[in-house]
């Protein structure tokens, strides 16, 4: 479970691996694997999300804060963290009995939206097309895709919106094609309720991702196709019920689909400390080739990588053809890529 430490971040992945970005007082990795620690000295982009608070006249207001680029360490120590803070009157506060068409027209009139917790089904596309929109979720509030609908679209020329606590039902979000606005929105859990079959997939330039979790799709987990990704933390636990090795195996004969692939035309990529799970409970014999694939060029680096077997099938191999075998011969016992490529 990712969380923020106080001085920093510190992101966990199970015990096999902790990633600090920007962490006052953090490990060395000089030691890694045998000291299982990925340590960046500053956080390339992140923004905490918008909270609710009671002003000095006990007001409620929402207080948004601001996206901050290699960061070390908190803003807030002496005195309030950068940012603004909104009033509730400039939001509509949403109930999951309201209709798509009801929310879709109070954004278009130039209000937030503060969604209380419960699952709305949205059966025509919200669409933030005003900067410095808001759209924040208390509890589990969740946008529940209906009739093929995409729950929430961010027009690529809106700068500065900020989406956070919302989980995307049954959907994929829309590819983000222009890239000037990375540092401005946040990587949305995708889940919910109801039964879904959905991926990631990330076509824009230049996005930051910390800590990212993507797990149990049926193919690849994530494809990153755009170019100058950069991840901090990455989790996958690979789907737990494949049927058999025939129906978990690629058209093209290989065995299994990744936990993680970056595009073959992509030429920059980053990640520091990723991670692919597998426990294929149905039927343990079930082997996976890798847990990550890349294309093999210098400016695709991972650092700090690994396959885990959670007791039941097999990851043949880290990165590429690259690393052990992870199988139930030793359930737990993480195998390591330093770095892919090697230096």
């Amino acid at each position: 479970m990712a969380h923020a430490q106080q001085r920093g971040r510190l992101l966990v992945q199970r015990r096999v691996d902790q990633v600090f970005a920007g962490t006052v007082g953090a490990p060395s990795e000089a030691t890694f694997p045998t000291e299982p620690h990925t340590t960046l000295d500053a956080t390339p982009v992140s923004r905490e999300k918008p909270f609710l608070h009671v002003d000095a006249r006990g007001a409620w207001r929402v207080r948004v804060p601001d996206a901050r680029t290699d960061s070390r360490g908190t803003d807030w120590t002496t005195g309030s963290a950068a940012g603004r803070s909104l009033p509730l009157s400039q939001f509509h506060i949403a109930r999951s009995t309201d209709s798509a068409r009801l929310l879709a027209s109070q954004l278009a009139r130039g209000k937030n939206l503060l969604l209380t917790p419960g699952v709305y089904d949205i059966d025509h596309s919200l669409v933030i097309r005003r900067d410095d929109t808001v759209v924040l979720g208390l509890g589990q509030a969740t946008l529940t895709a209906v009739g093929g609908a995409v729950p929430l679209v961010v027009d690529d020329h809106a700068d500065g919106v900020v989406v956070a606590g919302v989980t995307l039902g049954a959907a994929r979000p829309p590819p983000a094609d222009d890239a000037q606005h990375h540092a401005q929105r946040r990587l949305l859990p995708v889940g919910g309720p109801h039964v879904g079959r959905v991926g990631l997939v990330v076509n824009g330039a230049r996005v930051h991702a910390t800590g990212l979790f993507v797990e149990h799709f049926q193919q690849h987990n994530t494809i990153w196709n755009g170019k100058d990704g950069h991840v901090v933390l990455y989790q996958n636990e690979l789907p737990y019920d494949p049927p058999t090795q025939a129906a978990w195996t690629r058209p093209d004969g290989t065995l299994g689909w990744t936990g993680y692939l970056v595009g073959p035309r992509v030429r920059r990529h980053q990640l520091y400390g990723g991670g692919v799970y597998v426990f294929n409970r149905n039927d343990p014999s079930i082997t996976t080739a890798r847990g990550f694939e890349v294309p093999d060029r210098a400016g695709v680096r991972l650092h700090h990588v690994l396959t885990v077997n959670l007791e039941a099938g097999s990851i043949e191999h880290v990165v590429n053809d690259t690393g052990a075998r992870v199988d139930s011969t030793a359930p737990g016992v993480p195998s390591y890529v330093v770095d892919y490529p090697a230096p």
